[in-house]
């Protein structure tokens, strides 16, 4: 789905993904920083190791934690994308003149969306409120989403 045509209900679950997405991140990034902690000695590891196989923790947690960081980093960028597009679209609702806001709200309106299955209301329904056609409605609400 492109971002010109997610309304503002869209892009803010698409959001809310995002910040999951981001928080498991971070805790995956707390629980390998926690590993590399040092622990109180066990009677195994005062014993001589004989194998000299060494496994250096803290060089995989830089490795691992690299990794980490891309991600999150690509996370919050789009965290900001999304975020600015809601930005633009509350400014181009805010610039409509009072008939063609109310036409995007009225589209946009989360309480009917969850009232009617999520589904948005109608064109025409829109139409007979603010007293435009069905057709105008269209194109006014097309615009806002490709603004």
């Amino acid at each position: 789905m492109k971002n010109s045509h997610l309304t503002i209900l869209d892009i803010k679950k698409k959001l809310r993904d995002l910040n999951d997405d981001l928080e498991t991140e971070l805790n995956n990034k707390r629980i390998n920083f926690e590993r590399t902690q040092p622990a109180s000695p066990t009677l195994k590891d005062i014993i001589v190791d004989t194998s000299h196989s060494s496994f250096d923790k803290f060089a995989h947690y830089v490795i691992k934690n690299s990794e980490l960081d891309t991600k999150i980093v690509t996370l919050l960028e789009e965290i900001n994308n999304y975020e600015s597009l809601i930005i633009k679209r509350i400014k181009s609702i805010a610039l409509a003149n009072e008939k063609e806001a109310e036409v995007i709200i009225l589209r946009e309106d989360e309480k009917w969306k969850r009232e009617h299955s999520g589904k948005p209301m109608e064109f025409h329904l829109i139409a007979e409120k603010v007293g435009y056609s069905e057709k105008q409605c269209r194109r006014i609400y097309k615009d806002f989403l490709n603004s």
